[in-house]
């Protein structure tokens, strides 16, 4: 049986009474979010860069789709430091946002939109002892989407600049 999208009476949260249409039929997830699943799922792990330390941590991070498609989840590690994240199309300010949890307590929060030929996400960063970070972080995507170029700049922490990272990714699986 085909549902029609009736008005409806019903109760507003103002307390008071009227009609709205029945909800439509939504195209979910956006396009932007799509495209950047599309980026992130998978095994990924760094590949040094030319001339590197010895010491430069390994960098491991995969992505999955969950909940229908309607968000995506990642872990990573760099070192010994882990984290955890969720990314969501956030329908009001119609972007992709993403929350980030690490295991030395930080949370991050952070806006992802693509900028010409590569994404860039704005971040903020809170740390257990009250200290924030802010960074602007840029993904080139190549070779067919199996490599990920990625820069942090503009960090500064309590009001002071920090060295900029650069990582290369390969994708080590789908």
């Amino acid at each position: 049986m085909k549902q029609e999208n009736k008005p409806t009476n019903r109760r507003l949260s103002d307390g008071t009474s009227g009609t709205t249409a029945a909800s439509a039929k939504v195209d979910f997830p956006p396009e932007p979010l799509k495209e950047w699943g599309k980026v992130m799922i998978g095994h990924w792990r760094s590949q040094p860069p030319a001339g590197a330390a010895a010491a430069e941590p390994e960098i491991h991070s995969s992505a999955q789709w969950i909940l229908n498609n309607t968000a995506l989840q990642g872990e990573f590690q760099v070192g010994g430091e882990r984290g955890l994240w969720i990314t969501v199309w956030n329908v009001e300010s119609k972007q992709i946002e993403q929350r980030t949890v690490n295991s030395d307590g930080s949370t991050v929060f952070t806006i992802i939109k693509r900028q010409g030929d590569h994404w860039e996400w704005r971040q903020i960063a809170l740390y257990p002892n009250g200290e924030n970070e802010t960074s602007i972080d840029t993904v080139k995507v190549s070779s067919d989407g199996n490599t990920l170029e990625h820069n942090v700049s503009h960090r500064v922490r309590n009001g002071n600049r920090l060295p900029n990272i650069h990582s290369i990714l390969n994708r080590a699986s789908a």
